[in-house]
C-alpha cells in the first residue's frame, strides 16, 4: 500500500496539485496510527481476568472503523477511474486517447487548451 498509493497519485494527479497530495497519504498513515493506538486504550490490560475479556465488546468497532473508508475508497475507484492513466497511453504511443484521458482528468479551459496539454505531455 505504500507504494501503490504515491504511483497512484502520481499517474492520476495534475502537475500543480502533486506537491500537496504526494505527502498526504504519509500523513494519513501517520494520524490512522495514532487513532489505532488511542482506540486501544478502550481494551482491557493484558492482564484481566476472563470475565472482563468476556463483556469488553469494544473491539468490535475497532475493528470495524477501518472499513468505512476502505469501503469509500474502492467506490470511488469504480466510480471515478474507469480507464488508463494519461502516462499509460503516451508510453503506448496512444496520442488520441492521451488527449482525451488529460483533457478528462485534468479539466482545462478552451482557451488555453493547447498551452496546458504540452505542459501536461512536458511534465509526463
Amino acid at each position: 500500500m505504500c507504494v501503490v498509493v504515491p504511483r497512484f497519485v502520481e499517474e492520476y494527479v495534475p502537475p500543480h496539485l502533486f506537491a500537496t497530495l504526494a505527502p498526504f497519504f504519509t500523513v494519513a498513515s501517520a494520524v490512522g496510527n495514532l487513532v489505532a493506538n488511542l482506540g486501544g486504550l478502550l481494551l482491557p490490560p493484558d492482564d484481566a481476568s476472563s470475565e472482563e475479556l468476556l463483556e469488553v465488546t469494544e473491539w468490535r468497532y475497532l475493528f470495524a472503523f477501518p472499513l468505512i473508508p476502505l469501503v469509500l475508497l474502492i467506490v470511488h475507484l469504480l466510480v471515478n477511474i474507469k480507464r488508463e492513466s494519461p502516462k499509460f497511453l503516451l508510453c503506448c504511443g496512444k496520442e488520441e486517447e492521451f488527449h482525451e484521458a488529460v483533457c478528462r482528468i485534468y479539466k482545462f479551459s478552451e482557451e488555453n487548451h493547447d498551452k496546458e496539454l504540452a505542459e501536461a505531455k512536458e511534465y509526463i
